[in-house]
C-alpha cells in the first residue's frame, strides 16, 4: 500500500513539474519570439558584420603591404591564403544567434509573466507592455554582458597571430624584395 500511495505521489509530482515545464517553455518559446521581434538578432548580426568587415580590410591593407613589398611565389601564395582564412575564421562569433536569445529568454522569463508575453506580441498599450519593455531592456543588459565577455579582445588577439604568422611565412618564403618596394634603393 505504501508502495502505491509512494507511486502515485511520483506520478502526480511528474505530471505536475511537466505542466509547469511545458508552460515555461511556452512561455520561453513567446519570448524568443519576442526578442526576434524586438530586432535582438538583426542588431547582434550587424555588430558581427561589423567585426568580420574590419577584419577583412586589415586583412587587405596587410596583403597589400606583402603584395607591394614582396614577390611571393605562386607555389607559396595558398599558405597566404590560409593564413588569411585562418584569421577571418578567428573573428567569427564564439556563439550562436540561438545562444543568445536563449540567454534573453532566461533573463527575460521571471521578470513578467506568459499574459505579459502575450500582450507583447500583440504589441498592447498596457501596465503589460510597460513591463515588458522594462524586462526587455534589462533582458538586453545581459545580452550586451555575454556577448562583451565572449568576444573581449578577440579581433586584437587574432591581428596579432595572423601579424605573426605572415611574419613566419615571409620569413620562410624568403621572399625578395620588389625594387619598387619602399625602402629599397633603386637599381
Amino acid at each position: 500500500m505504501k508502495r502505491k500511495l509512494a507511486c502515485f505521489a511520483a506520478l502526480a509530482l511528474a505530471v505536475a513539474a511537466s505542466s509547469a515545464l511545458a508552460d515555461n517553455k511556452s512561455k520561453e518559446d513567446k519570448i524568443r519570439r519576442l526578442a526576434t521581434m524586438g530586432g535582438i538578432t538583426t542588431r547582434l548580426d550587424e555588430e558581427m558584420a561589423q567585426v568580420l568587415s574590419t577584419g577583412r580590410k586589415a586583412e587587405e591593407g596587410m596583403m597589400a603591404q606583402v603584395n607591394a613589398n614582396l614577390d611571393v611565389p605562386a607555389a607559396f601564395r595558398p599558405k597566404f591564403d590560409q593564413a588569411n582564412k585562418k584569421f577571418m575564421d578567428a573573428l567569427q562569433p564564439p556563439f550562436s544567434t540561438f545562444e543568445v536569445i536563449d540567454v534573453f529568454a532566461r533573463a527575460y522569463a521571471p521578470m513578467v509573466s506568459e499574459e505579459d508575453v502575450d500582450a507583447a506580441l500583440a504589441y498592447a498599450q498596457s501596465a503589460a507592455g510597460q513591463r515588458n519593455a522594462a524586462a526587455q531592456n534589462e533582458a538586453t543588459n545581459q545580452i550586451a554582458a555575454f556577448v562583451a565577455g565572449r568576444t573581449g579582445n578577440r579581433v586584437p588577439q587574432a591581428m596579432q597571430a595572423y601579424v605573426a604568422e605572415l611574419r613566419a611565412l615571409v620569413s620562410e618564403c624568403k621572399c625578395q624584395k620588389k625594387a619598387n618596394s619602399p625602402g629599397v634603393p633603386p637599381k
